[in-house]
């Protein structure tokens, strides 16, 4: 690709290896989110475990990676606040979603609440993270696009609370993650074309940033350890304490 010119826009083309691997942590925090919400009968002090594996690891972590798969010739970083903030906002407002759908014992009321709340974190989250991309050019949004992006939030995250309500077996929970993980996907993506760049200046940004070929599969490993950590925490948490000889 070539430099372009200023007042041009920016031509991009995605890394292909990378939006596979963003793929695959929205499935698997999808998957790891179903599991801990299909076990949460004990109401809201447990909504913080599936709200870190489907918004921290499954969506936050997916975007991050699916926006380093976005290449362009302008050197690319991502400021480091912004880039945080997106993350405890997608967080905190996935686990008011969990709780407002186990407040309800999953009525579809109380679901559709949810994933609308869960729907506006992923949508906040992933604006405010296309925003900490640091690099000179400025956004052209398309404002149909965006649109589009919203409705898929809304509906996908509903249909992740009606999921973790609604299936049962193994089997289930990996079709319903892998459909989930399309829909979030598909959410970042859809995203990501509602924005053209256009060049303002060729000179990099001097800004505290964060880059770095590595940075995309650090926080892939990130992802693994934390979905990890909640599983192993949750069997051992259901395991009946041993009693004293």
């Amino acid at each position: 690709m070539n430099v372009p010119a200023i007042g041009a826009v920016v031509e991009y083309q995605y890394d292909w290896l990378l939006v596979a691997l963003s793929f695959l942590i929205a499935v698997l925090g999808s998957y790891v989110a179903l599991y801990l919400a299909l076990d949460n009968s004990a109401g809201e002090k447990k909504s913080l475990g599936p709200a870190v594996a489907l918004g921290g690891c499954g969506i936050w972590a997916m975007h991050f990676i699916g926006m380093t798969a976005y290449k362009t010739p302008l050197r690319v970083s991502y400021s480091l606040l912004p880039t945080l903030f997106s993350l405890v906002v997608v967080v905190g407002i996935t686990m008011v979603g969990f709780r407002i759908a186990l407040s309800g014992a999953g009525k579809l009321a109380n679901l559709v609440m949810g994933g609308a709340v869960i729907g506006t974190g992923v949508v906040t989250m992933h604006y405010s993270g296309m925003l900490a991309m640091d690099i000179r050019a400025s956004f052209d949004w398309h404002w149909p696009t965006i649109i589009a992006s919203v409705v898929i939030a809304v509906v996908a995250a509903t249909v992740a609370l009606w999921l973790a309500f609604n299936v049962k077996t193994t089997n289930q929970r990996m079709q319903a993650a892998t459909v989930m993980g399309v829909a979030v996907c598909a959410m970042h993506y859809t995203g990501m074309a509602a924005a053209s760049l256009v060049c303002v200046t060729q000179t990099p940004s001097s800004n505290y940033s964060i880059d770095g070929g590595y940075l995309p599969y650090f926080v892939f490993f990130l992802a693994l350890v934390a979905l990890g950590s909640s599983v192993l925490d949750r069997l051992l948490s259901s395991q009946p304490s041993r009693k004293a000889l």
